[in-house]
């Protein structure tokens, strides 16, 4: 395989994983909507979620708590 097969391979990698991160954002969104949640939950999540994220940046070795922290916020009722 050459160099630019290669770069065209890992193009297109990155644009499915893109598109399967906006389905599933909005597969969530709509899992949200059909069990009550507000808009307000919504952001809550989201807000809740980048903190993990910025969390895992700034501690690499700490994904595995950062992750477990999660399950919690999902099973939260409305």
């Amino acid at each position: 395989m050459n160099e630019h097969t290669e770069v065209r391979l890992e193009r297109q990698a990155s644009i499915n994983q893109r598109r399967a991160v906006r389905i599933m954002a909005k597969a969530l969104f709509q899992e949200f909507q059909r069990n009550g949640y507000s808009e307000s939950h919504v952001i809550d999540f989201t807000s809740e979620l980048l903190e993990l994220l910025t969390e895992s940046l700034r501690a690499p070795d700490s994904t595995t708590s950062s992750s477990a922290a999660l399950v919690p916020a999902l099973e939260v009722t409305p």
